[in-house]
């Protein structure tokens, strides 16, 4: 079979995104018709949301108006310059504000007054009754479900295929932790990618292309790595993740990153020696149950 030219590569990832335009409106719509809209405790329906502002929110790191900031007072993305809220059918016109970047040339960031404004909008601009307006997503929502996670890294480490550029693992990834890795998942790394492909799951990425493009289910950040070869870059799987993403920020309660909590708990090590509360938890909840009673 032949192997895909960069060029037929990179005709997917447009074809991709425009699947992305259609199915965000289709995800906008799916949502707004739910007679369960108003799920404030749910990972899963905040994930639902975050992704409609993929590919066309251009303030997603802003911690104001940042796409997580939005999604957690219940606004979905309707459009490039506008938010609308599932309940009670209000929306937040934003086109103004491509004029004040404009003005603004020697910089993309937004007045703080301006920001100030929006941010108060959020909450503002919902109708009285509406119930994003009195309770929205808690502070905490936008992390790893660790179980979860434990479970999804054997699913991806199974399901995903060597990678068609070098990875670069973070120091504390070193061979003999992922070797542990591997004899609690029985996988061979025998092969010259073993490694590579564990450092690729436990850090939350899942392949779409075989080798060739990953996607991260909690940022929705995709990766064509072969966009990487051309640059001679590695796939830097931790800040390949958006800036804001849980693989790579700090979970509540404890200043571990999503990836360290894992690979802490597949390896049984206290390999991030600054982090002491987190021994506080019965010996991490006693290693999060036997790992989930050895994966289950």
């Amino acid at each position: 079979m032949a192997i895909p030219s960069d060029w037929e590569l990179n005709e997917v990832l447009v074809q991709l995104d425009k699947v992305d335009e259609q199915t965000e409106h289709v995800l906008v719509n799916t949502v707004q018709k739910s007679s369960s809209k108003y799920k404030p405790w749910s990972l899963k329906n905040f994930l639902v949301r975050l992704k409609t502002y993929r590919n066309r929110w251009s303030l997603t790191y802003d911690p104001q108006l940042g796409e997580v900031n939005c999604c957690k007072h219940g606004w979905l993305c309707d459009s490039y310059d506008k938010l609308a809220c599932d309940l009670c059918n209000k929306q937040i016109d934003l086109s103004f504000l491509q004029n004040i970047i404009e003005s603004n040339e020697l910089s993309w960031e937004l007045p703080q007054n301006i920001r100030d404004r929006i941010e108060k909008s959020l909450l503002d601009e919902h109708q009285d009754g509406c119930l994003w307006k009195h309770m929205i997503f808690p502070e905490n929502i936008y992390e790893l479900e660790i179980a979860t996670e434990l479970l999804n890294t054997k699913r991806r480490i199974k399901s995903t295929s060597p990678c068609s550029v070098q990875v670069s693992l973070p120091e504390e990834m070193t061979q003999e932790r992922l070797m542990k890795v591997a004899e609690r998942l029985n996988y061979d790394t025998s092969n010259d990618h073993g490694f590579s492909l564990i450092g690729i799951a436990l850090t939350g990425w899942t392949e779409q292309l075989s080798g060739q493009l990953y996607e991260c289910e909690y940022c929705h950040r995709r990766v064509g790595v072969w966009n990487l070869s051309q640059e001679n870059q590695l796939f830097d799987i931790i800040d390949q993740h958006k800036v804001n993403c849980p693989w790579r920020t700090p979970v509540m309660n404890s200043q571990l990153h999503g990836w360290q909590i894992i690979l802490q708990l597949f390896t049984g090590e206290i390999i991030f020696q600054e982090v002491d509360k987190i021994t506080e938890y019965s010996h991490w909840n006693d290693l999060t149950l036997n790992l989930l009673q050895e994966l289950r």
